[in-house]
């Protein structure tokens, strides 16, 4: 069980984060290990603008998508070099990328298109579920497959599990809110909820069966920041 607190972009203070706590009140972890990688050392994104980002940190692999070229750019982590640019076939429109456990990368596409996954190895592409209209972000699962967040046909949101292959896990529907972002959660997945009156909570579901670990209700402000 979780809890949260969190602070109003009214109060008297600079702080706008939600934070949130174990039951202990302990909020401390030690930092993820980080891999620093200079882009623009190398040269060949210094014309682009990247929008996502991710790490293979197992096969030492390095990958970037960008707003200006339909692109995918694969390097190498431990010297920056180039190994591979995946041509797209059309430009995704504010791209995320994350990386699973079995090395797959996974693709969101905020306009006209679901995304894809991607398996570098083979270079063989990986067609979502039907039904998406677009996805805002995704989440690569440690098991292998992702969780998306995305938008229907009929403009519900949805939070889908997917496995390796793509295929539906699990689905769970919220069609009053916007879902923007999810993250890693120490119980599963957090997810990012906005409603049309601005407030906004964050639901911690299960990586598996999208069912409702904790909430996190009542939070507010154009700009905050969500640490699981």
């Amino acid at each position: 069980m979780v809890s949260c607190s969190g602070v109003d972009d009214t109060a008297d203070s600079q702080i706008t984060d939600t934070t949130i706590v174990t039951e202990t009140g302990d909020t401390s972890s030690p930092p993820p290990e980080r891999v620093v990688v200079s882009l623009n050392q190398t040269g060949f994104l210094e014309h682009l603008l990247p929008t996502g980002i991710a790490v293979d940190p197992d096969n030492g692999l390095g990958f970037s998508v960008s707003l200006s070229m339909p692109t995918l750019s694969i390097f190498d982590m431990n010297n920056g070099e180039l190994l591979d640019v995946v041509d797209l076939e059309y430009q995704p429109a504010y791209p995320r990328i994350s990386v699973d456990g079995e090395g797959t990368l996974w693709l969101s596409n905020s306009r006209n298109d679901a995304g894809f996954g991607y398996v570098p190895t083979t270079q063989e592409k990986i067609e979502l579920p039907a039904g998406f209209a677009k996805t805002n972000d995704v989440l690569g699962l440690p098991g292998g497959g992702a969780v998306y967040v995305g938008v229907l046909a009929d403009g519900s949101s949805v939070v889908r599990s997917l496995g390796g292959d793509a295929h539906q896990v699990a689905q769970a529907l919220y069609p009053d809110e916007l879902l923007r972002t999810v993250v890693v959660a120490n119980d599963g997945v957090g997810v990012l909820a906005v409603s049309p009156d601005g407030t906004a909570r964050v639901l911690v579901l299960g990586p598996g069966d999208l069912e409702e670990i904790s909430v996190c209700e009542g939070l507010r402000g154009g700009s905050f920041m969500v640490q699981l």
